[in-house]
């Protein structure tokens, strides 16, 4: 099982990478995740892997690689049902298409992540995550204002 971990460690230094405004080496960290994830079917880190590629293409205003990465992303997320990669997929597209002055469809994005998280919510019965998740809604929300 190591090769799950090595798949999560990847994504994870790759999502550090990107915060510390690297997006070069987040890039690289999201290859080495695809690499393991891929052949071992581990849908979920190829969906997180694909969404940081295509967080890395936007920040390089690399408009058609972040939509084809960002898709895939979502893609994947779907045809799994794993809402935390899904609202996390719509809500890099919404920053794509804000990147891109595309108020409208950078709404409707947003809206979609926004009601992944409604739902979630509506189950969650821990106080504190539920107050987390209300928190990232309302952020998706100030990002429409």
């Amino acid at each position: 099982m190591t090769w799950r971990y090595a798949t999560h460690c990847y994504a994870s230094l790759g999502d550090l990478a990107l915060a510390r405004g690297d997006p070069s080496r987040a890039n690289g960290f999201a290859d080495e995740s695809l690499a393991i994830a891929v052949p071992t079917r581990s849908r979920k880190y190829e969906s997180h892997a694909w969404r940081l590629k295509g967080r890395c293409a936007v920040l390089r205003r690399s408009w058609d690689d972040a939509e084809v990465a960002l898709g895939r992303a979502l893609a994947i997320a779907t045809e799994i049902g794993e809402p935390r990669e899904m609202w996390q997929a719509h809500a890099a597209i919404g920053a794509l298409h804000a990147a891109r002055h595309r108020t409208g469809e950078a709404e409707q994005s947003l809206l979609a992540a926004s009601s992944i998280l409604d739902r979630v919510r509506s189950t969650v019965r821990h106080p504190g995550l539920a107050a987390g998740l209300a928190r990232v809604q309302a952020e998706l929300g100030a990002g429409r204002g």
